[in-house]
């Protein structure tokens, strides 16, 4: 694999009741010969939110022209979307794209899945 998709939770959970968000940070890094031009794709179910309203279900980020060796960071906040009394998991799937040349045409995916506990 040419790219490496590393994430960090903090905290390990998000609390339903006091809708306090978690904090994920997401570290790419490029592990191929040559530069690579690369963009980032955030997706949760309904139970998790990019957005404070509970509404903001994706997120995109363009992360630039990675030379080789070199990483790029991108953290966003996942919030309840929802006060539920029971405790369960939510899936937040990550997808960084390669491009040639521009941002328009996409040359590969590289896909990683997470569950994020919600208590």
């Amino acid at each position: 694999m040419t790219i490496r998709i590393s994430t960090d939770l903090v905290p390990l959970a998000v609390e339903k009741r006091t809708r306090e968000p978690a904090f994920l940070k997401i570290n790419v890094r490029n592990d191929s010969p040559k530069p690579q031009l690369l963009s980032l794709e955030l997706r949760t179910d309904q139970k998790l939110s990019f957005s404070k309203a509970g509404t903001g279900n994706s997120a995109r980020a363009e992360l630039g022209a990675l030379e080789p060796g070199q990483s790029a960071s991108f953290g966003a906040y996942l919030h309840p979307s929802y006060l539920g009394q029971n405790a369960s998991e939510s899936a937040v799937e990550i997808t960084v794209n390669e491009h040639y040349q521009d941002y328009a045409h996409i040359v590969k995916r590289h896909k990683k899945s997470i569950s994020v506990r919600l208590v």
